[in-house]
């Protein structure tokens, strides 16, 4: 399936409970909702489909990388390239294997494994006998010696700074992790690239791959000046990349897993609640996705509860309809409370 007909398959991910996209949809919308403010939309879904996917069709034709904005990357001495998964950031690879430029990428066990030959294969017209691209599994005892090894030979490192499950993932607790203010929420970012740039003394140099304007199908890379190592903090990095990401929010990936990286896992939301029996569903906060069952969809906390079908009809008729119901005919006086303190019907 071509990509244009990819992005018409997902005009009904909004009204299709059954559509294989709907869940990623409405984490989508959930974590922009719930970091911005604002309400996501199929055609913002649409956007990050477009700029994650456009890059694709450059490395299935081995096409040259278009240009790049601020100028070209020079073949010297070894930095890091700190980058997000935003836009069509596997083009950022092409680019700088296109310049020359040798690249070693920090990896964990499981990218090293799922993703590590795709990744070489997608390059495989400019990578010279497997030598100027090399991947280092980080969790290994030899991980960080390896980086050492090949920045001494001339290579750069490749960094996504947004990479958040590393070593021990999110749920750790240490000074490996930092709080950083993210738009309207807390969330626990990483401290590897600051880290690998005084262990290595290498300058960073932020670039990022992105899309003009909302027709234009040719990504373009944004090359930043050289942050030194001792200048280097990784809040000032993330700072500088949502400031970026402010001209367009919807092509950064991270929408579709950032509610991982929150520091309060859960997110209360405040509604009117009326004594009276009667009640209606609570649509604002709540959804409906069906996959290998029916299931409610938490936008305020980006997690699914299983309903029963009788239970999922009745909630979905009384949101389709824009109707209440008086909780006492219910049936069930528990099943009634639950669905209060729940906030499913107010």
């Amino acid at each position: 399936m071509e990509i244009f007909e990819k992005l018409e398959y997902l005009n009904g991910v909004d009204t299709d409970l059954n559509h294989v996209q709907r869940e990623n949809y409405l984490l989508f919308c959930s974590n922009i909702k719930r970091c911005v403010g604002k309400e996501g939309t199929v055609d913002m879904f649409k956007r990050l489909f477009f700029a994650e996917h456009v890059g694709d069709m450059y490395d299935a034709c081995h096409a040259p990388i278009m240009t790049c904005k601020n100028g070209n990357v020079e073949v010297g001495t070894p930095c890091i390239f700190a980058t997000m998964h935003y836009g069509p950031y596997k083009a950022i690879g092409r680019y700088l294997l296109s310049r020359g430029i040798s690249l070693c990428v920090p990896v964990t066990q499981r990218v090293y494994d799922t993703q590590k030959d795709s990744f070489e294969q997608s390059l495989s017209d400019l990578v010279d006998d497997r030598t100027n691209l090399v991947f280092v599994n980080v969790e290994k005892r030899s991980g960080l010696i390896s980086l050492f090894k090949y920045v001494r030979f001339g290579y750069s490192l490749l960094i996504y700074l947004d990479g958040n499950s590393g070593i021990g993932g999110m749920s750790r607790n240490d000074e490996k992790l930092e709080d950083f203010h993210f738009f309207h929420e807390t969330i626990k970012i990483r401290k590897g690239v600051q880290f690998l740039a005084d262990k290595l003394s290498l300058d960073v140099m932020p670039v990022l791959a992105t899309l003009g304007d909302v027709c234009n199908k040719e990504p373009y890379i944004e090359l930043f000046p050289a942050i030194s190592s001792r200048e280097c903090g990784i809040r000032n990095m993330w700072s500088f990349f949502c400031e970026y990401m402010k001209n367009d929010i919807a092509q950064w990936e991270g929408w579709c897993y950032v509610n991982s990286f929150f520091k309060y896992k859960h997110n209360e939301t405040k509604v009117t609640t009326s004594s009276e029996p009667i009640k209606r569903f609570n649509s604002e906060r709540y959804d409906f996705v069906i996959t290998d069952t029916q299931y409610l969809y938490d936008k305020a906390n980006s997690t699914k509860v299983k309903l029963s079908k009788g239970l999922f009809d009745l909630l979905y008729t009384l949101h389709s309809h824009d109707c209440s119901i008086d909780v006492s005919n219910i049936g069930k006086p528990m099943l009634a409370l639950d669905l209060q303190k729940s906030q499913i019907l107010i």
